[in-house]
């Protein structure tokens, strides 16, 4: 499996990259570098009880884990969550939360 490299900027494909799962790449090509992530930490996920109130989001979590948060245009962001009720300050907009929707 390849991926296509191109700097976006209308000109032509600059490079044809080897596939390398969790890789993490710069216009160079393979960093050397790779993500993985822990199905231990995002376990909770199914048991995470998410709402928001007062212009703010509550994530209440069984046990410390990460936690994916997605904004509707696309951006990520892993919050790291400790027991309890974690309270949560996000910019208004539409959220995806560990597979939940969330409006602020």
């Amino acid at each position: 499996m390849m991926i296509i490299f191109n700097a976006g900027v209308g000109q032509p494909q600059t490079a044809d990259l080897t596939f390398v799962n969790n890789g993490i790449y710069t216009s160079a090509g393979f960093s050397g570098e790779q993500v993985t992530t822990s199905v231990t930490e995002m376990a909770a996920a199914a048991t995470l009880k998410v709402w928001s109130a007062a212009g703010r989001v509550y994530i209440e979590s069984p046990e410390a884990c990460a936690v994916l948060v997605v904004s509707a245009d696309g951006r990520a962001q892993t919050l790291q969550l400790h027991i309890g009720r974690n309270e949560v300050e996000l910019p208004h907009g539409f959220y995806i939360i560990a597979g939940k929707k969330v409006i602020l």
